[in-house]
């Protein structure tokens, strides 16, 4: 059987052809010709339909599975901090800084400083990167929509999709 493609370029030559014929009886054999293409083309799509479901179940499985799955990342990521900190704070009250285990040692280690800002407005201007200005694309579009205006440097593009309900 043809594929999707050859179907759609076989459709366009029938149609090609229909505009050039000279009699009703060649004008009724195209028009057979494109009814059996178009028939065609409608069981393409029912199969695409199924296959397009098949898929976008089997997407969604796909979908559960990696929340699962982070969610017990997690669980396991917030029991390793929730140790470490135990560890941490009975190392502190012991004022111990090793610990030699079988497997390895634990040593309490100073992090690099860093800048916690409390208070923006009193850091000199020196220490402030200026941002470049962002462009409210919603309010663009709800002007345009309120007001029919179209502005200098911006298009309104409406792209097409196939859907399947």
């Amino acid at each position: 059987m043809r594929n999707l493609y050859e179907l759609a370029g076989e459709y366009a030559q029938l149609l090609g052809r229909l505009d050039e014929c000279e009699t009703p009886e060649e004008a009724r054999e195209i028009l057979g010709l494109l009814e059996n293409v178009s028939t065609d083309v409608c069981e393409k799509a029912e199969a695409y339909a199924r296959i397009i479901q098949d898929r976008q179940r089997e997407s969604e499985g796909y979908s559960a599975e990696i929340s699962r799955l982070q969610a017990r990342k997690a669980a396991a990521d917030s029991i390793v901090e929730r140790l470490k900190g135990n560890l941490m704070s009975a190392m502190l009250t012991a004022d111990a800084t090793e610990i030699a285990t079988t497997i390895g040692k634990w040593t309490l280690r100073r992090n690099p400083v860093s800048v916690v800002v409390t208070d923006e407005s009193r850091v000199p201007e020196a220490y402030r990167v200026p941002q470049p200005a962002k462009i409210d694309r919603r309010a663009l579009l709800a002007a345009h929509r309120e007001t029919g205006e179209i502005f200098p440097g911006v298009e309104f593009v409406q792209a097409r999709r196939v859907d399947f309900r």
